[in-house]
């Protein structure tokens, strides 16, 4: 009988310390980074505590936020980073052979497949068949379907495989996966439309692959929604323009801001769109709103001495 009141105990006591050592290590690490150090804590930690599935996801959210965090960086060729990979593939291995019919973990899994991509080789067809193992578990979580269509949206940016050799194989593979990526995203949104990523990365696939006209109402929704985000104004205006809507796209790039990081770009547009309608002065006019540091350039003295040529011509 002592043995068992020892034994219980023991364990109320190990309850009580190792998550809070996990949370110790999690709050040190948002507080100070997530050094190797910091996530060693949270591995051991979440070690000690193994039966319970929480602690092992935040560990392996936070192996993926430092893998991602090294890639961006360019450490694809690090051993440290290297190392990181192995301990997240297989702690996330372990985490869905312990608990295979929790769909988080098949999350977690796809997530390590997914953020290691770009740099091996056939990780991308692994992420796409965690998460299709997830989605079978939870048919209306959204996160899996938005998985697999950022996969093949990332394909459609990366360089094509070997056997894609001529300019059109190449165009006919980009567009493939740019329309399988809208599918799936789709289903995502039809999960969770009011969610404005989802429905931003429909949009821009569904742009990219050619549909322009399923793409506007899209795009116009999230300009409504989120009147401060003058980039996706920006995004929305050009392809009012791709559509012939020149008109339309000007009216919304024309009050841009002087300060804001794109206005350059939303002059060289107008002036764009001002030569598609022959509006001469028009185009000079925005030609000119160019910031002086951007005009020191031959390309924008010579279409400037072009443009001025036309506008006098029109007069």
């Amino acid at each position: 009988a002592q043995l068992v009141v020892v034994g219980a105990a023991c364990f109320v006591s190990l309850g009580w310390l190792l998550p809070r050592m996990l949370s110790e290590a999690q709050a040190q690490a948002a507080q100070e980074g997530s050094s190797g150090q910091h996530r060693a804590r949270m591995r051991e930690a979440a070690a000690r505590i193994s039966w319970v599935p929480p602690y092992q996801t935040l560990a392996l959210e936070q192996d993926v936020g430092a893998i991602r965090a090294a890639l961006q960086t360019g450490g694809t060729q690090n051993e440290e980073v290297q190392s990181m990979v192995e301990q997240a593939l297989d702690a996330s291995k372990q985490a869905v052979t312990r608990w295979p019919h929790q769909s988080d973990m098949w999350l977690l899994r796809a997530s390590v497949y997914s953020v290691i991509a770009s740099m091996a080789k056939g990780a991308d067809q692994f992420a796409i068949q965690a998460y299709q193992e997830g989605m079978a578990r939870a048919p209306q979580n959204p996160l899996f379907p938005l998985g697999i269509g950022r996969i093949y949206a990332l394909r459609a940016e990366e360089p094509v495989p070997a056997t894609t050799s001529t300019a059109e194989g190449v165009a006919k593979y980009r567009l493939e996966q740019r329309r399988l990526a809208a599918q799936w995203l789709k289903r995502a949104r039809e999960m969770k439309s009011d969610d404005a990523t989802i429905t931003y990365l429909y949009a821009t696939q569904l742009a990219k692959a050619g549909d322009i006209q399923g793409a506007l109402p899209l795009l116009q929704e999230l300009v409504e929604r989120l009147p401060n985000r003058l980039d996706i104004q920006l995004e929305y205006a050009a392809l009012l323009a791709a559509a012939g809507r020149h008109e339309e796209a000007i009216r919304f790039v024309q009050p841009m801001p002087s300060t804001h990081e794109l206005y350059t770009v939303s002059r060289r547009l107008l002036t764009d769109w001002y030569v598609v309608r022959e509006a001469w002065p028009e185009a000079l006019a925005a030609w000119k709103q160019i910031p002086a540091a951007d005009q020191q350039t031959a390309a924008f003295r010579e279409r400037l001495n072009a443009l001025q040529l036309k506008a006098q011509g029109s007069r």
